[in-house]
């Protein structure tokens, strides 16, 4: 149906042809065909001079579909919200890596400003730099494991075994010193020589002195305070008595002598430097055991002696 144009001039009877020819023509549109309104209708409610009310179930189909598709922006908008979470979620972890990436990275970096350090301080010829000049170390070497090894079983030098310190070559004797003078030494007897300096606060247990058996004493004798500390001998003859080596002057020292059938052969015991108990020497045990005990702390310019025991039974 044609539908007359109008405008604000025309009349209001105008207005409402023109307004009813739209409703023929929008009802004849949703109509079915046959020739009634099976669904959805559109009438005028309120024509004015500047406004048209139109209500019906055309304008609800608009509205659903309307909500229809602001559901589905809804659903697009909350995918996007979770994927966003998702992302944010992994920026955070990327973000926690990268600060523990940043801690080891630093540890790293103070490492090596310490061994840049060591490095520099190795290389300034201090005295507590360990310095290499051909097959010569010089400087002061710290050991902060037992396995660090200076050599192996085949090179010259002294090497860790797993249970021991070894020298290879083998060599007979260890010593420790300079060149000037030793301090300790060590041999394949296993003997340690301390040459006469301190030891410190030990603790002794299960020890004991070394004998020495002179055998059958006649003529000179010298009792060597290097061999031992406890000798044994068997007056056969007068007998000279020597007593080499004693400690220095700055200690004390001595010795025990087990004389055999002393009392029955001339003893000359080394003069004027012994002295008895009273300054006479004991009577000894013409046929028997006596026992006895010499000190000095002057290196050997005074020996007093005592029998500790005599005719020992």
């Amino acid at each position: 149906m044609p539908i007359s144009n109008v405008a604000l001039t025309n009349t209001f009877d105008e207005w409402r042809t023109t307004t009813n020819q739209l409703v023929t023509t929008v009802n004849d549109i949703l109509n079915d065909g046959a020739g009634t309104i099976t669904y959805r209708n559109v009438t005028a409610n309120n024509i004015f001079a500047n406004n048209i009310n139109i209500s019906g179930s055309i304008i609800n189909a608009v509205a659903a579909a309307s909500f229809d598709k602001a559901n589905v922006a809804n659903v697009i908008a909350s995918a996007s919200f979770d994927q966003a979470n998702v992302a944010r979620t992994h920026a955070n972890a990327a973000f926690a890596n990268a600060n523990s990436t940043g801690v080891v990275a630093s540890a790293a970096f103070d490492a090596a400003n310490a061994a840049f350090a060591a490095a520099n301080a190795a290389s300034d010829g201090s005295s507590n730099a360990v310095l290499k000049t051909g097959n010569t170390m010089t400087g002061n070497l710290v050991m902060s494991g037992a396995n660090i090894a200076f050599a192996t079983a085949t090179n010259s030098g002294i090497y860790w075994s797993g249970t021991s310190f070894l020298h290879s070559p083998a060599v007979d004797t260890l010593a420790l010193g300079t060149a000037n003078k030793q301090v300790m030494q060590i041999n394949s007897t296993a003997n340690v020589n301390f040459f006469d300096n301190t030891i410190v606060r030990p603790v002794l247990k299960d020890y004991s002195l070394t004998r020495v058996d002179l055998g059958n004493a006649t003529g000179s004798i010298i009792i060597d305070l290097e061999n031992g500390n406890y000798f044994t001998a068997i007056s056969t003859g007068t007998t000279t008595w020597t007593f080499s080596n004693p400690p220095s002057d700055v200690t004390a020292g001595g010795f025990i002598l087990e004389l055999t059938n002393g009392g029955s052969q001339t003893q000359n015991w080394p003069t004027p430097n012994t002295k008895w108990p009273g300054g006479i020497a004991p009577n000894l045990t013409s046929s028997g055991v006596d026992l006895l005990v010499f000190v000095t702390d002057d290196a050997g310019t005074i020996w007093r002696g005592v029998a500790s025991m005599l005719d020992s039974k």
